[in-house]
């Protein structure tokens, strides 16, 4: 995929699109103790962030023709 996920541990993910250096969305999280995120490659509809407080969260991600992107999903 061309999105890649960046956080950081003020419990903010960012989704970027690589191929144009630029941040195409941004999900605030539970919990601010982030330590690691990824987004599934073959589509790039999935992204998993995990960290201190012991549970892996996995959202949808929206892509409305390069709109910011949205995400939902549960812990």
């Amino acid at each position: 995929g061309q999105h890649m996920a960046t956080v950081s541990q003020n419990g903010t993910l960012f989704v970027w699109d690589a191929a144009r250096a630029r941040r195409v969305g941004c999900l605030a999280l539970a919990s601010s103790w982030m330590l690691s995120c990824a987004i599934e490659q073959s589509s790039d509809q999935l992204l998993a962030s995990g960290g201190l407080d012991g549970l892996c969260s996995v959202y949808r991600l929206a892509n409305d023709d390069d709109a910011a992107m949205g995400a939902r999903g549960t812990r």
